[in-house]
C-alpha cells in the first residue's frame, strides 16, 4: 500500500488537512472512475487529541467528506480492568475510557474499536467494514488501535483482496418511474431554475449539473460555485446570493447536491418558492417523497431523454442576470471588497483550485475559467478551515498530477487561528498562495452584533513576516517564497502582474489591507436579516 504520513502541528489543522484531501479529489481533472471517492485519514491521540480534532470531525459529516479518524489508546490490558485499575493518563480518571468514542459515535457513520474483538483478524475485518460505510455513506468513521496491538503481525492475503463498495442496484423500472414523473413536470415548466449546491462535489454528481446547466437556467449557492462551466454555458448563469427576478418567479426548481444552509442561501431567502426536484447521492426527492435510490443513475437517464428544443423555450424566459461586472477606479484609491473580489476574479486560470475562508472570502465573485474548483463551507462555517485544508489540498493536487494553482481567499481572524498549518505548507514544500484579508476585525460578526465592540477586533500582525518566522528560507530557488502587502488597487493591481506573485510555484503571501467595517454588496442583505434575526431571538 503506498501510504505517506504527513503530520500536522496540531489535530485541528490535522482534521482540516484530512478535509482538504478528501476535497482535491472531488476536482474535475482528477477523473473519479472508480465506484468511490477519495478517502483521507487522520491519526491522533486517545483522549486529548482527538477532542482537538472532534471539530474537524463534525465538519466533516455534516459536509459530507469520507475520512477515517484513527486514534491511538491505551492497552487492551487497560482497557479490561479500566473499572478497577488506577487512572491512567489522557482519561477522565474515573475508568470512564469509553467516553471520547461515545462522542464520536455521534459525527461518524461507523466505528472499529479494536480492543473489542479477541483476535486482530477480527478487528481489522471490523475496520474494512468501517470503511466501506465511510466510502458509501460519504460521512467519517472512527477507529481506535490499542497501543499494543500496532506491532501485531497479521496475514497478508486481505490486503489483496479489493474491499467490496456494494453500491445499490436499483431497478431499471423504478428508475423510468421516477424520470417520468420529473419529464412530467418538466413538460409543464415555462421557467424552471436547476440550483447546484455544495453537495454536488462528494455526490459525484459535476458531470451531470454542468451538462443539465446546457438546458436551462441554472444557478448556485455560494459553496456549489465552479461546478457549472460558467464561460461555456450559454445560458443565464448566476450566483444566488439572494431572490432575483427570475428566480423568484421560477414554476419549478431542480437542485442537485442541496444542502441549502442559513450562511449558504443568505438565510435562506435565496431558495426559490417553486416545487423542486432534488438529487442527492443515495435519493431522489420528488413530489416531497423520498425515493430511495442513486441520483446519479436518475440524472443520467434523464439526460439521454431532454430535448433541445425545451431548452430553447427555457432559456428565452431567462431574460435578466447579474454578471459581476468590473468598475473604473482610480489606481490610488483604498482597496475595497467589492473591487478586490470583482478584480480577483481575472487573476484565476483553468484547473486552480480556490478554497474560500468564513466571511468576506465566500463574496468571491465573476465567472471562474473553465475546470475551476471552489472550496466552500455552507453549513459548518469553522473559523480557521481553509489554510491547513488548502495545504492538504496542494499535496493531494501532486500527489496525482492534477493541474492548476491552490489559490487561498483567507481572512486575518481566520489565518490566526490555524497559522501553524503555513509551516506544514513550508516543511512539505507545497505550491500555495495565499490572498489575505486584513482589516483587522471579523467583518460579519461586526455586522451581525457589536459594530465597535472590541470583541470583533484582530490583533495585528505583521503577515509579509509570517513565512520566514515559520521557517521559510529566502533565497531559495527550488521553494521561492514571495511576500508582498498591498493598501491601493495600484498595489494591487502590481501583484497581479508581478510573474513572482503568480506563477503559483513555491509559497506566495499578500497581505490586502481594507477597511475593518467595509463588507461586500452582495453580502450585506444576508447580514442584515441575520442581524435581525439575533435581535429579535429567532
Amino acid at each position: 500500500a503506498k501510504l505517506q504520513l504527513i503530520g500536522n502541528a496540531n489535530e485541528l489543522c490535522a482534521g482540516n488537512a484530512a478535509d482538504g484531501y478528501a476535497r482535491s479529489g472531488h476536482h474535475i481533472a482528477a477523473g473519479r472512475t472508480n465506484p468511490g471517492p477519495r478517502v483521507s485519514a487522520m491519526f491522533s491521540t486517545y483522549g486529548v487529541g482527538e477532542l482537538r480534532a472532534i471539530n474537524a470531525l463534525a465538519g466533516l459529516y455534516a459536509e459530507s467528506n469520507p475520512v477515517v479518524s484513527l486514534v491511538g489508546t491505551p492497552s487492551r490490558k487497560a482497557w479490561a480492568a479500566r473499572r478497577t485499575m488506577r487512572p491512567v493518563h489522557h482519561t477522565l480518571a474515573d475508568g470512564r475510557m469509553e467516553v471520547y468514542s461515545k462522542m464520536a459515535r455521534e459525527i461518524t457513520c461507523a466505528q472499529a474499536k479494536y480492543h473489542e474483538f479477541s483476535t486482530p483478524i477480527q478487528a481489522l475485518e471490523a475496520y474494512d467494514e468501517a470503511l466501506i460505510h465511510c466510502m458509501t455513506q460519504l460521512k467519517p468513521a472512527y477507529a481506535t488501535i490499542p497501543c499494543d496491538m500496532f506491532d501485531l503481525e497479521v496475514r497478508s492475503q486481505p490486503l489483496e483482496k479489493k474491499l467490496s463498495i456494494r453500491l445499490e442496484n436499483i431497478d431499471a423500472k423504478f428508475v423510468d418511474s421516477i424520470v417520468t414523473g420529473i419529464q412530467s413536470k418538466l413538460h409543464s415548466s415555462r421557467r424552471p431554475i436547476l440550483i447546484v449546491d455544495g453537495l454536488a462535489y462528494p455526490f459525484d454528481l459535476i458531470s451531470e449539473a454542468r451538462e443539465l446547466s446546457q438546458y436551462m437556467p441554472s444557478a448556485w449557492f455560494t459553496s456549489g460555485k465552479g461546478i457549472v462551466d460558467e464561460v461555456r454555458t450559454s445560458g443565464w448563469v448566476e450566483t444566488l446570493s439572494g431572490p432575483t427576478e427570475y428566480s423568484s418567479s421560477a414554476d419549478l426548481t431542480l437542485m442537485i447536491g442541496p444542502l441549502s444552509a442559513d450562511t449558504n442561501t443568505a438565510a435562506w431567502s435565496a431558495i426559490p418558492h417553486a416545487p423542486s426536484i432534488q438529487f442527492n447521492a443515495d435519493n431522489v426527492v420528488l413530489d416531497g417523497h423520498q425515493n430511495v435510490g442513486s441520483g446519479k443513475m436518475v440524472l443520467r437517464h434523464l439526460l439521454g431523454i431532454l430535448q433541445l428544443g425545451n431548452r430553447r423555450v427555457w432559456m428565452q424566459n431567462a431574460t435578466s442576470h447579474n454578471r459581476t461586472t468590473t468598475t473604473s477606479v482610480h489606481e490610488h484609491s483604498p482597496i475595497s471588497q467589492d473591487d478586490f473580489w470583482s478584480t480577483m476574479s481575472s487573476f484565476i486560470d483553468p484547473n486552480d483550485t480556490i478554497p474560500l475562508a468564513k466571511g468576506t472570502p465566500l463574496s468571491f465573485g465573476g465567472p471562474p475559467p473553465p475546470d475551476v474548483q471552489v472550496v466552500a463551507s455552507s453549513v459548518r462555517c469553522s473559523i480557521g478551515q481553509m489554510l491547513p485544508a488548502a495545504q492538504r489540498i496542494a499535496l493531494g493536487k501532486r500527489c496525482v498530477h492534477i493541474p492548476g494553482r491552490t489559490i487561498l481567499f483567507e481572512g486575518d481572524g481566520s489565518f490566526q487561528t490555524t497559522c501553524q498549518a503555513l509551516s506544514d505548507i513550508i516543511r512539505c514544500r507545497l505550491n500555495v498562495t495565499v490572498f489575505l484579508v486584513n482589516n483587522g476585525a471579523y467583518t460579519y460578526e461586526r455586522w451581525l452584533n457589536g459594530m465597535e465592540a472590541g470583541y470583533n477586533d484582530v490583533p495585528a500582525w505583521r503577515y509579509v513576516d509570517v513565512p520566514e518566522f515559520f521557517g521559510a528560507h529566502s533565497p531559495d530557488n527550488k521553494y521561492p517564497v514571495t511576500s508582498a502587502r498591498v493598501k491601493t488597487m495600484q498595489e494591487l493591481e502590481d501583484v497581479r502582474k508581478d510573474k513572482r506573485l503568480n506563477n503559483g510555484q513555491g509559497l506566495k503571501v499578500t497581505d490586502v489591507v481594507m477597511d475593518p467595517q467595509d463588507i461586500p454588496k452582495r453580502a450585506k442583505a444576508g447580514l442584515l436579516r441575520g442581524r435581525d434575526a439575533v435581535m429579535s431571538g429567532r
